[in-house]
């Protein structure tokens, strides 16, 4: 995904907002190829706005999962929608496949 795309602004936004700091934005495909498939189908861009924390041992046979990351991902979720709520929808045209 383009560094300057518009959903990405928006996540950027939207956790900044809720979490009080700037996120660090990463690339990780894991083992789910789902934004590749929905780009080369759809012609559309993802983000992957999840909460887990890198120590949960995500598949892990000793995999947890923070009960605070489901109210701090809820507030950021509202967050992100009033982002693209917010967001002027032409500037997502460069990014669409005709």
């Amino acid at each position: 995904m383009p560094p300057e795309h518009p959903l990405l602004a928006a996540a950027v936004t939207a956790l900044t907002k809720t979490s009080g700091e700037v996120p660090v934005k990463v690339r990780i495909g894991a083992s789910l190829p789902l934004t590749e498939i929905v780009h080369r189908i759809l012609g559309i861009d993802t983000v992957m706005f999840s909460f887990a924390i890198s120590d949960e041992n995500f598949h892990a046979p000793n995999e947890f999962f923070r009960l605070s990351s489901v109210s701090d991902g809820l507030a950021a979720w509202v967050q992100i929608l009033r982002e693209l709520a917010e967001t002027d929808r032409d500037s997502f045209a460069p990014y669409c496949q005709s």
